[in-house]
């Protein structure tokens, strides 16, 4: 058994049953960390991918090893706008709030609690949990884990690189070249995998309010361009092919965005990821004129 604490850096809106009270899901984070597995898995086809996966995190075969459980520390809670156009409030856990999560397996089991701890700070890294995950939401940090700017990239290419140690020989898939993360050989799996890991411009905890709507702007601003984007999903935006997550540095907020394969039918759109990359710029006002 080990416990780790958590800190929320941005509005972590999560429910359950009652859709408008916030409370922390360990079945979110569970799923949130087979999703992060999936992604990061350069060389697996979906039938072994599936097989580990369900060895690792249970299936409806296989009891899932891994017991999580949430406990708050000091969690505060506010109305937060999931949807200004709509005027949509739900119930969210403040900036600053503070929870516990302990991780408890079973014995015999062939991947330590370290992994397990690896892998929830990756996810943290790279994810959201709650309402609007993809789009800067729910970003959540293990606390005193800030590093600088080089060290919070570091982390990340190590953690991708160590959890990949768990079934296969210790090898470097994932490299670091100034401020894109990529994998070492590219995937020919038709299936959503992170292509590449691009570092954003930091900014002061003041901007945070600001940053955030730069991201709903430019998520909206895609949505009308119908002629432009599709995702994984056939739709024409790239909503499910990038994510948009914050982590803490010693530098102030540092955006991270997540190129993800998009796999439509077995076809896969914005290979060269321009079109993401146009949806980036938008969030940095790095867009250039015509």
């Amino acid at each position: 058994m080990k416990s780790i604490t958590c800190e929320v850096i941005t509005p972590l809106c999560s429910t359950g049953n009652h859709k408008k009270v916030a409370e922390l899901r360990p079945t979110e984070l569970k799923g949130l960390l087979r999703y992060v597995y999936r992604i990061t898995q350069q060389n697996l086809s979906s039938e072994p991918l599936f097989k580990q996966e369900s060895e690792i995190f249970g299936s409806t075969d296989f009891p899932s090893p891994l017991r999580l459980q949430m406990r708050a520390i000091n969690l505060r809670k506010e109305n937060h706008f999931v949807n200004k156009r709509r005027n949509i409030k739900l119930q969210s856990f403040k900036v600053g709030s503070t929870f516990n999560v302990t991780l408890t397996l079973k014995d015999k089991t062939e991947n330590n609690l370290q992994w397990y701890i690896n892998m929830i700070e990756l996810s943290f890294y790279l994810f959201g949990m709650g309402r609007r995950a993809r789009r800067a939401r729910g970003c959540v940090m293990i606390s005193g884990s800030n590093k600088s700017l080089a060290e919070t990239k570091e982390k990340i290419l190590h953690l991708l690189n160590e959890i990949l140690s768990c079934k296969q020989n210790k090898q470097q898939i994932y490299k670091l070249n100034q401020n894109v993360i990529k994998p070492i050989k590219r995937s020919n799996e038709k299936r959503p995998l992170i292509q590449k890991i691009v570092f954003g411009e930091p900014f002061h905890e003041k901007e945070l309010n600001a940053y955030l709507q730069k991201v709903d702007d430019a998520s909206h601003q895609i949505k009308k361009d119908k002629n432009t984007e599709i995702d994984a999903t056939g739709h024409t935006n790239l909503a499910s092919a990038i994510i948009v997550s914050l982590t803490k540095t010693k530098s102030g907020y540092m955006p991270i965005y997540t190129y993800v394969k998009a796999v439509y039918n077995k076809t896969e759109y914005d290979k060269d990821c321009s079109l993401r990359s146009k949806f980036q710029n938008k969030i940095e006002r790095r867009e250039r004129k015509q």
